[in-house]
């Protein structure tokens, strides 16, 4: 399920139970699944990272890991059209219409 709490990362280092991370935001997204990370800016290709190597994120491997970049973005998108099924679930659930003042 999507939506795991997080802040204990924050508060300590310590590591959490996750099968990957998974980011979309104004048209940037990634994910991580264990020390490979693929990321792309809006509207630019992928970017493949192996953060046990690289933390800074410094050697894009795309072009020399070409399986891995498919690997992760097929699983990007998998989670991505997972999420789109959720949204209209819990968005009729827990959409309650605030009273108007003046009605």
């Amino acid at each position: 399920n999507p939506g795991h709490d997080l802040s204990s990362t924050f508060r300590k280092d310590v590591a959490i139970d996750r099968d990957c991370l998974w980011w979309l935001h104004e048209g940037n997204r990634a994910i991580r699944k264990g020390d490979w990370k693929l990321v792309a800016a809006r509207g630019e290709p992928w970017q493949l990272y192996d953060l046990a190597h690289d933390r800074a994120e410094n050697n894009d491997l795309a072009a020399k890991r070409p399986d891995k970049v498919k690997e992760l973005s097929d699983l990007w998108q998998s989670r991505l059209e997972e999420f789109k099924k959720l949204a209209p679930q819990n968005s009729a659930k827990n959409f309650k219409p605030k009273k108007r003042a003046n009605s």
